[in-house]
């Protein structure tokens, strides 16, 4: 990757108005349109509005929500990256602070898709000039899968936050492969992944894996440098790895004491989903588009490498390689690797399209550059040029016209259920005692639409607070609350059961045994002799407590080294002026 040639990064002042009047506009476009009502809309809305509630509250990272399925309360945080709800809560509902839930959640959407753009204006400024870049940055950031598909059509929050971090991936990967700097920036880049969207990183790390893979086959001639790259990228990304491993540990460590067995159905079997093996896929309105935009990016990407983006290796991995290690998981080869791999966790083989758009986008702001440069030659380069560019120009408005009608389907008024977005959250995260009684009931009924399961959440919260003694949560803290038990009576706590919670008689300090209720799976508290205040509460996990100490120390060791330097060049600037006063 020696031909690679870092150019400046800082952009003109005329471009960088023109963005920040584009980012204005993103802005109030989402801000008017509201969260649209894709396929994760049931989810991030009451996700959401919980979240920001208990972090406004004081929980600056709170993994219980109480806010969920009617006041029960969900453990969806053990699970679920932080980032894009984080980005939500500080910037998005600052810019609206009477606004409903939908134009907040909408406002933090726009973030991450303005986040983006500089993020690949950084990788694409090594090989283009900075309008270039930023044609390929807007074409990042407005793709038809990033934007259409998964903010309107599925509302993937956690993968559109993730889109910011891959090119930064790329970015600090090239410079570990020209001149062994930028593992800082590597590690951070990936474990801002992790924060987003734990299956996207997942994915991320194979398709490293096969581009250092080829960059080792293409240089095995120099296998020092091979080895050097393979073990600088491995320990910068497992200090990123250990950097958010407070998130990622408890995620991994305690998704058995949940149920992410309810989504075992024939939709999250991977093979189910393959492009091009002839079969149909279980939802086509979602997968049609997603192939036309694959052809898309498979014509763009050709068209540049065909005008002379081949000839720049380094560029021509960062287009060749995602894309293709892309099909080839998105295909009926990779069968074998879907069935016995780790990477079956992550369901749709079509999540790779995230990997897609930088080699679309490094392609377009290619084409651009291509074409600018050969405009005043003229003859069969513009020619050359000028056609590359009319056909990524043309699959792009088709991509577009295949998602559009889906998208336009999900812009709603999803104010008028601002009120309701407590009453849900994900099935998956319910713990065993609740979801299996839950479970039985919906296939009695045989109906397992959401409203279903909603339904029968709302009949046990039901039962369990007209049964309930009185209790009280912590506003800063949903992981403790506080019971008064009169004597005599057994308490139905309006709480799911899990094994993980404890309590503890606030008088005497003695441990209080819980149980499950049957049949709604809730905390049930025998009766006892006298009155008694009681606290409920959910210790830190060993999982927590470990992923928090590897986060201090991974996070301390990243940036001990700058200010290390900070402070040696603050005292050898002290000396100087020291110094240079005593000579005067």
């Amino acid at each position: 990757m020696a031909d690679t040639t870092t150019g400046d990064a800082r952009a003109p002042r005329s471009l960088i108005l023109l963005a920040s009047a584009a980012a204005f506009g993103l802005l109030a476009l989402f801000g008017w349109l509201g969260a649209p009502e894709g396929h994760s809309y049931v989810n991030n809305m009451p996700w959401y509005a919980a979240f920001e509630a208990a972090f406004y509250d004081g929980a600056p990272y709170p993994r219980r929500l109480d806010g969920l399925w009617f006041g029960l309360g969900g453990l969806d945080f053990f699970f679920y990256g932080p980032l894009p709800f984080w980005t939500a809560a500080l910037l998005g509902r600052p810019l609206c602070v009477g606004c409903d839930t939908g134009t907040a959640f909408a406002l933090g959407g726009a973030w991450l898709i303005i986040f983006s753009a500089p993020a690949f204006y950084l990788l694409a400024r090594r090989w283009m000039g900075p309008w270039a870049a930023a044609a390929g940055a807007a074409v990042y950031a407005l793709a038809p899968y990033h934007l259409m598909m998964d903010w309107f059509v599925r509302q993937a929050a956690g993968e559109m936050a993730a889109y910011i971090f891959f090119p930064l991936m790329a970015h600090f990967f090239t410079r570990l492969a020209d001149d062994g700097r930028g593992g800082r920036g590597f590690a951070l880049a990936f474990g801002g992944m992790i924060l987003c969207h734990l299956p996207s990183a997942l994915l991320a790390v194979h398709v490293m894996g096969a581009l250092f893979l080829f960059i080792a086959w293409t240089k095995r001639d120099d296998r020092r440098a091979v080895v050097l790259l393979g073990a600088r990228a491995a320990a910068w990304g497992a200090a990123g790895a250990a950097a958010t491993a407070l998130y990622w540990m408890p995620a991994v460590a305690l998704l058995n004491d949940v149920s992410p067995q309810v989504l075992f159905g024939p939709y999250y079997v991977p093979s189910n989903w393959f492009f091009f093996d002839g079969a149909p896929e279980p939802d086509p309105k979602t997968t049609i588009p997603i192939r036309t935009m694959l052809v898309y990016a498979l014509v763009a990407c050709g068209a540049a490498l065909a005008v002379g983006a081949a000839k720049i290796a380094c560029l021509r991995l960062w287009i060749a390689g995602p894309l293709l290690v892309s099909v080839f998981l998105m295909s009926p080869l990779s069968a074998l690797i879907w069935e016995h791999w780790i990477i079956a966790s992550v369901q749709f083989p079509w999540r790779m399209m995230i990997f897609v758009d930088l080699p679309l986008a490094l392609s377009a702001g290619y084409l651009v550059s291509a074409l600018a440069e050969t405009w005043r030659e003229g003859g069969p380069l513009r020619l050359r040029a000028g056609a590359a560019a009319t056909a990524g120009a043309f699959a792009l408005f088709t991509a577009y016209a295949s998602v559009w009608p889906y998208a336009m389907e999900t812009i709603r008024d999803g104010r008028a259920l601002d009120g309701a977005y407590k009453q849900g959250g994900a099935i998956e995260y319910f713990p065993e005692e609740m979801m299996s009684e839950a479970t039985a009931i919906v296939k009695a009924g045989g109906n397992f639409e959401f409203d279903t399961w909603r339904g029968v959440v709302g009949d046990f919260y039901g039962e369990a607070e007209t049964a309930s003694a009185h209790l009280a949560l912590d506003r800063r803290n949903p992981r403790v609350l506080r019971l008064a038990l009169p004597a005599g009576e057994t308490a139905l706590i309006p709480i799911p059961y899990w094994k993980h919670w404890r309590a503890r008689d606030l008088g005497s300090g003695a441990p209080i045994e819980l149980a499950a209720s049957t049949p709604a799976g809730m905390i049930e508290i025998a009766a006892v002799a006298e009155a008694r205040q009681i606290q409920i509460y959910l210790p830190a996990h060993w999982s927590e407590r470990v992923g928090g100490l590897l986060s201090w120390l991974a996070l301390a060791g990243l940036f001990a080294g700058p200010l290390r330097a900070q402070l040696a060049h603050r005292r050898r600037a002290k000396a100087f002026a020291t110094n240079s006063g005593q000579a005067a």
